[in-house]
């Protein structure tokens, strides 16, 4: 029940909210169109009701930097030069980009906006698009600026805190600053998100610093990279050792010979062949118990498999080499791929 109640209001709402925001863009397209005329003080009335704290209406960023701009231009014409150079400032101050255009505004109001940038100082960075770019051959384009002569510095900065300087010179307006996609390291910068920094220092008033930030994040266009090869599973390899049992077998083989050289006179009885065995059996046991017990030895401190050791090297040493060989193929996959920049919203990377 809840849900239907709120989804009611938002139905409700939404038709106000959009004819309040057209509302505030008639304001200015009637107060624009009366400034034309020549009608200052009818547009003057109409755009102060736009930055008005008590209009009705939703008033954006945008919509207050144009009313703000044309109130400096109304006012230029009245001859009111400092109050047109205190709305100028408020609308720099908004959007340092805010410009006039020499076809629309006079020589007058393009001066006191000149004075307006010389005493308010700020910089800017002008929102991107998405944009793909081949970091070999070409290079990601920031529009910055600084309303007056400064010394810049332009830097990306990685989630991982790392920064890597693009320029730091003196500017004055606006200035392309170009990226390679590379990173202080060298290295191409990976997948992630990332925060552009521009720092300014005015020249004309020493004490006055801006900035501003512009947060992208970055993509690689390439294809699939290669998975390397699992590390050879057990079954996949030789024994490369005898079990321990395998001494105890010795032993037992020894014993045995020994064992049968001592039963097999008793076996035959008085065969003619039971004498001769008799005088046999004593030293067939003890040479037979004695192989047993150097065989158990000798197998304890040699229980290694070289065959096998050997070909199990050389199968690692195969797995090894084509995951090398992948390896370097995916390397230049990325350094072969082409990034992607696209804006991101958020306090940082």
């Amino acid at each position: 029940m809840t849900a239907v109640l709120v989804g009611l209001v938002c139905l409700l709402m939404a038709p106000t909210r959009a004819s309040a925001q057209g509302n505030t863009d008639e304001t200015l397209r009637r107060a624009i169109r009366l400034y034309e005329d020549l009608q200052v003080e009818r547009a003057l009335a109409l755009l102060r009701d736009v930055i008005s704290p008590s209009t009705p209406f939703v008033v954006s960023s945008a919509q207050r930097v144009t009313a703000y701009k044309y109130l400096g231009a109304a006012h230029a014409e009245l001859g009111q030069s400092d109050s047109a150079t205190l709305y100028f400032r408020a609308a720099i101050e908004r959007d340092p980009f805010v410009d006039l255009d020499g076809l629309e505004f006079t020589a007058q109001e393009r001066r006191l906006f000149t004075v307006a940038k010389q005493r308010t100082f700020s910089v800017g960075v002008r929102p991107i698009t998405r944009t793909r770019f081949d970091p070999r051959t070409e290079s990601m384009v920031f529009e910055v600026l600084s309303t007056h002569g400064a010394v810049l510095s332009v830097d990306v900065r990685n989630v991982d805190g790392g920064i890597t300087p693009l320029v730091q010179a003196e500017n004055d307006g606006v200035r392309d600053i170009q990226w390679n996609g590379l990173l202080v390291t060298g290295h191409l910068a990976p997948p992630g998100r990332y925060e552009l920094i521009v720092r300014g220092q005015s020249e004309l008033i020493p004490s006055r610093v801006d900035s501003a930030r512009l947060f992208f994040t970055v993509e690689l266009d390439r294809p699939e990279l290669l998975d390397t090869l699992p590390a050879l599973k057990p079954s996949e390899l030789l024994p490369e050792y005898y079990p321990p049992s395998a001494a105890t077998v010795e032993l037992a083989k020894g014993l045995g010979t020994g064992l049968a050289a001592i039963a097999i006179p008793t076996i035959v009885g008085n065969s003619q062949f039971a004498g001769p065995a008799r005088k046999l059996a004593a030293p067939v046991a003890v040479f037979g118990l004695a192989v047993g017990i150097w065989s158990f030895q000798w197998r304890r401190e040699h229980s290694a498999i070289a065959a096998n050791i050997a070909e199990n090297v050389e199968r690692r040493a195969a797995r090894a080499k084509r995951n090398a060989e992948i390896e370097r193929d995916n390397a230049q996959i990325v350094a072969n791929a082409a990034l992607i920049v696209s804006p991101a919203a958020g306090a940082g990377p």
